[in-house]
């Protein structure tokens, strides 16, 4: 496969090859695409959990709590 990158994305990838970080240019499009391919699921994680919440909001099975509530809660999921 042959990839034309334009002149400004060619020489972020060249530079990322030359500060050592990677041994050629196909290891900095290959982590790239990875790192893009990952951000997708995640999006697409939060766009699920987004639409589950709006549609908890609209069957009105939501609680209200303050933003201090809220942020105690995921605080304390996060350390289970």
């Amino acid at each position: 496969m042959t990839i034309t990158l334009p002149p400004t994305l060619d020489l972020l990838v060249k530079n990322k090859v030359n500060s050592g970080l990677y041994a050629n240019e196909s290891e900095v499009v290959c982590d790239a695409l990875r790192h893009e391919f990952a951000h997708d699921v995640v999006h697409e994680w939060v766009r699920a959990q987004a639409a589950a919440g709006f549609a908890q909001l609209d069957a009105g099975e939501c609680d209200d709590v303050t933003r201090e509530e809220l942020l105690a809660r995921f605080v304390h999921r996060r350390a289970a």
